[in-house]
């Protein structure tokens, strides 16, 4: 420099701005270079310097930029190295000639890099180190994997699509665009939003890229429009109380298909269950329900992207009953017959019941009208009898039957056409007698009859006495009755008659009757109104009667064993209106058929008599057993005996007592207490019988009632 100044000022050249003589420039430099005339002294060499600045940024994934280091000073060539191996523990390789870093980056750095110490040498073995900023950002990912769901009529549809990774500045762009009608693509926030219109139901494939200056990603995602979701079950059915295996689903349509039931509100009546999983409603309903009747609830079902609710009633009836137990009976010739049916329960409260005769026949000229539930029209004669039929009323939920009978029964009549005469101040009965109809529902009345004279409703039985006075008298009345259906008459009349003679049994006492021998005698009756009618009870065996007439007669021949007294019960009727009846006991005494018969009446008799007969009896049984000899029979006749010791002596005697005083009765020993009734202690054997006795207040020291020794053995019956 200078030498330039010296060569400007030797050469004075002039010097126009800007513009500089080019033989002066090329002088110039020559004379710069060395163009002197004194030898220079030559610089030891200098060391490398690292030129360049920064590394370049790179991602996970992505090939690093293509770089290579730069130097200048020094003496090449040079050689580079990582002096830590940074470079190598996120995937770089440093080229030690070139100075080139090539790679794909395989772990992202913190978010303010790692430092990495580069070293230069030349040729000369000079080394220079740089420390650098190596920027490793993770790999670039959309993090949005798919897209919500929406709706048909959705509002407020919204999705923001997110990614991660990269420098963290994203663009996003939607590639490929089919959004369903009204929603729109905001590609600054990547959002997608708005109200989905209806009918845009189905799949709509969308791809979506983001980038961030580095890198650049794409992802395929699917916006799925459902139809919009309903509970398509409108009504439950309707219960009764007492049903059993009630069951109801509910259903829906429209969203994603894959449902959540719940109940929200309300209840059920009593033993119904809900079923979430199948949206079932079952179970059987409690008797009692329809009370708390209709039972209200909401349900709700939901996707997970839409949820519906909806209100059900479920309605309880009371169960359906027909209420028509019977038909009314009907009768031959009767015109205008009518018979409806009734039910209550059920869904009867909207008049829904439908009818029907399901099996039986009617009667002739009877129709049925199911309708009305109604039997009506003229039954035919001819038709009468019983006519099993089966009804069924349906209320669309309930079905029942009921099996009914319709009685047609004859014309009703009374058959009665006379009455008998009727007797002056006796009681008068006869009995109306009627047919056909309900015989079992007659109705008797009475009209038009004299005051004395009644009947009885229920048995038709006319009663009463006519007064003193009336006897040749004629009533002329009328008679009704009816069995609730029909209704009979008939003009009856009664002459009233001088009252006949009492009634009486004229026979007082039977005969005696001996043990195997024939016996006959005859019963007879006066007075009243004949024919008599007789009956007659109490006779012993072999003996039997039979009415000859107006009389009975006796006869036969009494076994043997039968000896004794008998109580012969007679009576007799007669055939007067109202008949007379007379009743008495007669006594029949069947002696032995081997000895006597000795008759002892402790109340009527005395030891003075001969104690042939009842009324010749003996007072005490001992006064009979000192004139009583083997086989002989003694009849004791109920009374009290004050007697002890009673003796057989060895005799074969037949000693009974008998109810001669009072029917049913037996004569009784009273021993007092001081001894016993009998002693036997003269052999006495099983000939020797005491039969039919009561013995009281006899003294253990004596043996009690009776007393036997010596080989005694006599028979005793009670």
């Amino acid at each position: 420099m200078s030498a330039l100044k010296k060569f400007a000022r030797i050469c004075h050249f002039s010097a126009i701005a800007g513009c500089v003589p080019l033989a002066l420039v090329a002088f110039a430099i020559l004379l710069a270079t060395g163009c002197s005339s004194r030898k220079r002294k030559s610089s030891p060499p200098s060391s490398p310097t690292i030129t360049t600045t920064s590394l370049p940024e790179g991602e996970v994934g992505v090939a690093y930029p293509a770089t290579t280091l730069t130097a200048t000073g020094g003496t090449t060539p040079y050689t580079w190295s990582d002096v830590n191996n940074t470079l190598q523990t996120y995937g770089l390789t440093l080229n030690q000639s070139t100075g080139e870093i090539t790679g794909t980056p395989n772990q992202a750095t913190s978010s303010g890099g790692v430092t990495v110490t580069i070293s230069v040498t030349d040729a000369n073995n000079k080394t220079a180190q740089k420390d650098f900023t190596l920027v490793i950002y993770p790999e670039l990912q959309i993090t949005t994997t798919s897209l919500p769901d929406g709706y048909e009529g959705q509002t407020g549809y919204s999705v923001t699509l997110a990614a991660t990774g990269g420098t963290g500045t994203y663009t996003w762009t939607m590639t490929s665009a089919n959004l369903p009608a009204n929603l729109t693509w905001d590609a600054t926030t990547a959002t997608i939003s708005g109200d989905i219109a209806t009918g845009t139901a189905g799949n709509y494939p969308l791809q979506f890229e983001v980038t961030d200056g580095i890198q650049t990603i794409t992802a395929n995602l699917t916006l799925t429009v459902h139809t919009q979701l309903q509970i398509t079950t409108t009504s439950l059915p309707d219960g009764y109380e007492g049903q059993t295996g009630y069951s109801a689903t509910l259903t829906a349509t429209g969203g994603a298909g894959s449902y959540t039931w719940s109940m929200t509100t309300g209840r059920l009546p009593l033993y119904l269950r809900w079923g979430a999983a199948a949206a079932t409603i079952s179970g059987n309903i409690a008797a009692g329900a329809s009370a708390n009747s209709p039972f209200n609830f909401t349900v709700e079902v939901t996707d997970g992207v839409q949820t519906v609710t909806a209100n059900f009633t479920l309605t309880v009836h009371p169960q359906l009953q027909i209420t028509t137990t019977s038909l009314p009976d009907g009768y031959e010739g009767q015109t205008g017959y009518s018979a409806q049916l009734a039910a209550t329960g059920g869904t009867g409260g909207t008049g829904t019941y439908a009818w029907s005769l399901t099996s039986g026949t009617l009667p002739a000229n009877l129709t049925w009208d199911a309708t009305t539930a109604t039997i009506s029209g003229d039954i035919t004669t001819g038709t009468a009898g019983d006519y099993p039929l089966q009804f069924e009323v349906a209320d669309g939920i309930q079905t029942v039957t009921a099996t009914l009978t319709l009685t047609v029964y004859e014309p009703l009549q009374i058959t009665t056409t006379s009455l008998p005469d009727a007797s002056e101040g006796a009681a008068y009965s006869f009995m109306v007698q009627a047919a056909g109809g309900n015989t079992s529902n007659y109705a008797w009345s009475i009209s038009g009859q004299p005051s004395w004279l009644s009947i009885d409703a229920a048995t038709g039985e006319l009663s009463g006495t006519p007064p003193a006075g009336s006897a040749g008298n004629t009533y002329t009345f009328t008679v009704e009755v009816t069995d609730g259906v029909q209704t009979a008459q008939a003009n009856l009349s009664i002459t009233v008659v001088a009252a006949p003679p009492p009634l009486q049994i004229t026979t007082t006492s039977l005969p005696d009757a001996t043990e195997g021998v024939s016996y006959s005698a005859t019963i007879e009756a006066a007075g009243g109104t004949t024919p008599y009618t007789w009956s007659v009870s109490g006779l012993p065996s072999g003996l039997s009667w039979l009415q000859v007439g107006d009389s009975v007669q006796i006869s036969g021949t009494p076994d043997a064993g039968t000896a004794g007294t008998y109580s012969v019960d007679v009576t007799v009727t007669d055939s007067s209106s109202p008949a007379q009846s007379e009743n008495t006991t007669l006594q029949l005494v069947v002696n032995s058929g081997g000895g006597t018969t000795w008759y002892v009446d402790g109340a009527n008799g005395s030891d003075s008599n001969g104690g042939s007969s009842w009324s010749d009896a003996f007072a005490t049984i001992g006064k009979a057993l000192s004139e009583a000899a083997d086989g002989d029979t003694i009849l004791v006749a109920d009374a009290t005996y004050n007697e002890t010791d009673l003796n057989f002596n060895g005799k074969k005697i037949y000693l009974k007592g008998v109810d001669h005083n009072t029917a049913g009765a037996r004569p009784v020993i009273d021993c007092g207490g001081s001894g016993r009734a009998f002693y036997f202690g003269s052999g006495e054997t099983e000939d020797s019988v005491v039969e039919n006795f009561t013995i009281k207040n006899g003294s253990a020291d004596n043996g009690g009632a009776i007393y036997c020794e010596n080989s005694s053995n006599p028979t005793i019956n009670n």
